[in-house]
């Protein structure tokens, strides 16, 4: 409940970061066939690194630029994101505690702290 305003965003989000990547190779024609599956990969497979082979498909410049710019958005919402969510949960429960020091029930209150900060940082997982 306290997090359904967020989830729209995320969804928006993730569709903002795919979608126009895919438009973009599939106008392109950089769609080929990869090691498992379609990809935006150079055709046939490895040209670029062999003089000999000439690309027919991809290959060039900007397609590694794209797939390196969209790699790097995607390792900051994998990696980045939730170690910064993480960091303010901490910061959140230290700050808790520092305002529990002296009280009754101290370990009680940082648990039950604890326990409904994970719990809603973890309700859309």
């Amino acid at each position: 409940k306290n997090y359904r305003h967020i989830e729209k965003w995320i969804h928006l989000g993730a569709i903002i970061v795919t979608i126009p990547l895919a438009i973009f190779f599939l106008l392109c024609k950089k769609i080929n066939p990869g090691l498992s599956g379609c990809f935006a990969e150079e055709y046939p497979l490895g040209c670029i690194d062999d003089p000999n082979v000439p690309c027919q498909r991809g290959g060039d410049v900007r397609n590694r630029n794209v797939k390196k710019i969209y790699g790097g958005v995607f390792l900051i919402i994998t990696f980045v994101i939730p170690a910064i969510a993480l960091l303010f949960l901490r910061a959140s429960i230290r700050k808790a505690s520092r305002a529990a020091i002296g009280s009754k029930g101290k370990k009680k209150m940082m648990e039950s702290f604890r326990k409904k900060a994970l719990k809603k940082l973890t309700a859309q997982s």
